[in-house]
C-alpha cells in the first residue's frame, strides 16, 4: 500500500480517522495511533480526549458502584435489625399481634440486602504488559502501551 498523497512512497500505516495510507511525512502519531498530518489531527485529538475521559469515568463509576453496594448492604442490615427489634418489642410487651410496621421494615431491609449483594461490579482487566486498567477501553490494543489485548 502506498501513501494517499505521495503515491510513490510506501505507507507506514493507516489514518485511524479516514483510513488513508500514510507515509512518514504525512503521518503524525497520537497516543499510539496514526492520523493525517494537518487533515485529521484535530478530529483524532478530540476522539482520543473523549476516550481517555471515558476510561476515567468507567473507573470512577466502578468505585461509585462499590460504594453504593456497601451503603445498600449497611442500610438493609440496619432496616432488618430495626424491623426485627420493633417486632420483638411488640411481643415482649404482651401483645399477641406482631407490629406490622416492624415486619414490613424487616422485609424491606432483607430485600435491600439481597438486591445489594446481587449487584455485579465489573471485573478489573489489567493489561498483561503494563498493568493499565482496560475496563471500558475500546479496540484491540492497550491505549497506554499498545500491547495486543484478547477480548472475552
Amino acid at each position: 500500500m502506498n501513501c494517499y498523497v505521495h503515491r510513490e512512497r510506501a505507507a507506514i500505516g493507516l489514518c485511524i480517522w479516514c483510513g488513508r495510507g500514510l507515509c512518514e511525512e504525512c503521518a503524525v502519531e497520537m497516543d499510539s495511533v496514526l492520523a493525517c498530518r494537518h487533515r485529521c489531527e484535530m478530529d483524532v485529538q478530540q476522539v482520543q480526549r473523549v476516550r481517555r475521559l471515558s476510561v476515567h469515568q468507567a473507573t470512577v463509576g466502578k468505585r461509585n458502584l462499590q460504594t453504593r453496594k456497601t451503603l445498600n448492604v449497611m442500610c438493609g442490615v440496619a432496616l432488618l435489625a430495626g424491623g426485627a427489634t420493633a417486632t420483638m418489642a411488640s411481643f415482649t410487651h404482651g401483645s399477641h399481634v406482631p407490629n406490622a410496621v416492624g415486619i414490613w421494615v424487616a422485609i424491606l431491609g432483607g430485600i435491600l440486602v439481597v438486591f445489594a449483594l446481587g449487584t455485579k461490579i465489573p471485573a478489573e482487566r489489567p493489561c498483561p504488559k503494563c498493568g493499565h486498567e482496560l475496563h471500558g477501553t475500546p479496540g484491540e490494543r492497550c491505549p497506554k502501551c499498545g500491547h495486543a489485548v484478547l477480548r472475552s
